[in-house]
């Protein structure tokens, strides 16, 4: 048995944002981000917010190369709000994906075919300053 690819669990990541119910993401794309530089590339080429740029960090082997974890970033873009009442936007676009990603019950897992996602973190990003930008990053855990 092989272990399910890279390109696979960032795909299925994206499908399931993309079939989020009421989803408020207008844009949904995954990308292979090695830098700063390839960051801004690609937001540069986004024109419809909100969106999600979706990529992995460290993937790592453990139990003697049995089961892999991977980290999953979800880059979320939105327009920026200068008046209180819209700035709430973002904040709630941030408690929505949480909330879809987290399921029902507290701890719920987000699966993608045979993956959990666990333990989503999120950090707000400086890239630029027409939009605001936050990165959830989640811990994908998977066997061969």
């Amino acid at each position: 048995m092989a272990f399910m690819r890279i390109k696979e669990l960032l795909e299925g990541v994206k499908n399931g944002l993309e079939d989020m119910p009421d989803t408020p993401l207008k844009d949904v794309r995954t990308i292979a981000l090695t830098g700063y530089e390839n960051l801004l590339k690609a937001v540069t080429d986004l024109a419809i917010f909100p969106c999600a740029l979706i990529c992995a960090g460290v993937v790592e082997g453990d139990d003697d190369g049995a089961t892999r974890t991977a980290e999953v970033a979800i880059l979320l873009g939105d327009e920026f709000r200068l008046d209180a009442e819209d700035a709430a936007h973002g904040y709630d676009l941030i408690d929505d994906m949480l909330d879809y990603l987290t399921g029902d019950d507290p701890g719920q897992a987000f699966k993608v075919g045979g993956a959990w996602l666990t333990d989503p973190a999120v950090e707000p990003l400086d890239i630029e300053s027409s939009h605001c930008w936050w990165k959830i990053v989640m811990t994908a855990h998977y066997a061969c």
